[in-house]
């Protein structure tokens, strides 16, 4: 509990208490009014609504507002957005919400609630969190990267049993995994291939926040939080690609590896470090299986605040408008763990593609080839994922300049939340800059091809490299020079007043276009009536719709 100072404010100004039942106003629920003072107000409500419900306090003043908003901030259970909340002045005063706490029915739970609250934790963070009600499909990546996370840390598990960390051994020992060991095959095809799906739900949940404006205040440190993510797969990645020992493996970590000898001073020290040796060989291999084996884990540890972080500052959404009331949100069970469950098994059905009938679609041939320190390959190319930041190496003939700009690359996205300062989020209502970032993922497939080619290739009369360059030139430039410049001088569209306005527009105008589509008179094709009315929730003038066409339900999602 807080301090005397807030406890006599309340006392002596008392608080008035007016709970509102959000999302339930029309079941015929008693509003309650209580006097409250101090930590028996919050037992007050939960014992009059019951859990999952938001009480609104108002306060005849400013003082008495933020006084009580320390102590329902610091009340056992309580949500943890409250302290971030300021108290807005309204008609009556000041208010703010204060949520109901889960109270356990078994006596058990009661007993574990006291002494460790995750049951309570689960049921506010996982289960009645409100989450707003347009997410779309692109918001479920999150919960994809989650489940091929535990899959590949299951069965990473399950191949380090069987795996032999010693440079005569390793490459048979994946042979004898893929032969021997009873469904060895699916348990690496598994692994391999779901990492490839990994990264490919990584970049897709990068570029939709980057489209919807989800790295904006107050989402900055979620963002970062989430590149770290990002550069730590990107590290698993790598030295599992090593682990097979075969000739892709063995070269490319040669390659990589003496990138850091560019760097002044320290580089030779540090290139000795990550090879163990004076040159690639066992002791990297062993270096690499126990760093391969260990982050996984740390990328668990950094999984969590990065879900902490969203939790605290709520979801984004596409329209990029925030919460203003219960109306523009639901919770996040069952409506969107439904919803991620059956995007989750799609997910897995592609999955199942690749492992089951092109079981080596990601993989390069190379990899059925033991290392040889005596036999170059002719083109040494790395995991599809690396291929831009690749392309963007071999670009610059100088090799220090090249590491630098491959690394400012990666480092790059840790400013975008400064670096845009436009104060609308979303793309959707942004006509100018959402060209501009289509033209940045445009510009990253460029990459991605031309990493792939080899270095002296031309297409269409035009070298690799060059195609390259000019790729990495409108990377760098979208993010440090067109979007400071755009926020400037661009006008973006008009915002919804609200997250339930958009999603029922969004139903409106659904409605409106199969109205036109199947019109009530049987006949098919644009006709509609000719009255006309102004669609006040859509902003425009629309054609009214037949009779036969019912007022759409609330959604849940678009």
């Amino acid at each position: 509990m807080p301090g005397h100072q807030a406890g006599d404010a309340c006392r002596t100004l008392e608080p008035f208490v007016t709970t509102k039942m959000e999302g339930l106003e029309g079941l015929g629920l008693p509003i309650v009014q209580r006097f409250a003072e101090e930590a028996d107000a919050q037992n007050k409500i939960e014992s009059e609504l019951g859990v999952g419900t938001t009480a609104t306090l108002w306060f005849p003043s400013r003082r008495a507002a933020g006084a009580d908003s320390r102590i329902w901030s610091s009340a056992r259970g309580h949500a943890s957005q409250l302290s971030r909340r300021a108290p807005r002045r309204l008609r009556k005063g000041y208010k703010c919400p204060v949520v109901c706490r889960t109270l356990p029915k078994s006596r058990f739970a009661q007993w574990l609630d006291a002494r460790l609250p995750l049951p309570r934790l689960i049921h506010d963070q996982f289960i009645a969190f409100q989450t707003p009600r347009n997410l779309n499909v692109w918001y479920t990546f999150g919960a994809i990267l989650a489940f091929c996370l535990g899959i590949q840390i299951v069965t990473g598990i399950v191949l380090a049993m069987h795996y032999a960390t010693n440079a005569e051994l390793a490459f048979d020992a994946i042979e004898h995994i893929m032969r021997d060991v009873n469904y060895g095959w699916l348990i690496r095809s598994i692994h391999a291939n779901g990492a490839s799906m990994l990264v490919i739900a990584l970049y897709i949940h990068m570029f939709s926040g980057l489209c919807y404006g989800s790295y904006k205040a107050p989402r900055e440190l979620l963002w970062i939080i989430g590149v770290i993510i990002y550069l730590l797969m990107m590290a698993i990645a790598f030295l599992g690609h090593v682990l097979p020992w075969s000739q892709t493996s063995f070269w490319g970590a040669t390659v990589i590896i003496n990138l850091f000898s560019s760097i002044p001073v320290v580089g030779p020290y540090i290139t000795t470090w990550l090879q163990g040796d004076f040159a690639v060989g066992a002791a990297t291999l062993n270096h690499f299986f126990a760093l391969h084996y260990l982050l996984p884990f740390i990328l668990v540890g950094v999984v969590a605040p990065h879900i902490w972080a969203l939790h605290v500052a709520g979801n984004n959404n596409p329209v990029g408008v925030e919460v203003r009331s219960g109306k523009d949100t639901v919770p996040f069970h069952p409506y969107y763990t439904t919803k991620d469950m059956f995007y989750v098994i799609l997910f897995v059905i592609a999955l199942a593609y690749f492992v089951f009938f092109t079981l080596d679609f990601f993989a390069s041939p190379n990899n059925y080839e033991p290392a040889h320190r005596l036999k170059t390959p002719p083109d040494i190319v790395p995991e599809w994922y690396f291929l831009p930041f690749y392309a963007m190496l071999r670009a610059i003939p100088h090799k220090l300049s090249g590491v630098i700009v491959m690394t400012g690359a990666i480092l790059t996205l840790f400013f975008v939340p400064w670096l845009d300062t436009s104060p609308t989020r979303s793309n959707r209502f942004r006509p100018l800059i959402k060209r501009f970032f289509w033209g940045l993922v445009i510009a990253s497939v460029l990459l991605a091809y031309c990493g792939a080619q080899p270095a002296d290739a031309v297409v269409g009369g035009v070298p690799v490299a060059w195609i390259a360059r000019l790729a990495t030139l409108y990377y760098f430039g979208f993010f440090w020079l067109i979007m400071p410049l755009v926020a400037m001088i661009e006008i973006p569209d008009k915002l919804p007043a609200s997250l339930a306005q958009s999603v029922h527009a969004g139903a409106v105008e659904a409605d409106i276009h199969r109205a036109q589509l199947w019109p009530a008179n049987g006949t098919v094709g644009p006709a509609a009536p000719a009255n006309t009315r102004s669609a006040s929730i859509l902003g425009t003038t629309r054609r009214r719709r037949p009779s036969a066409i019912r007022e759409p339900a609330p959604c849940t999602s678009v």
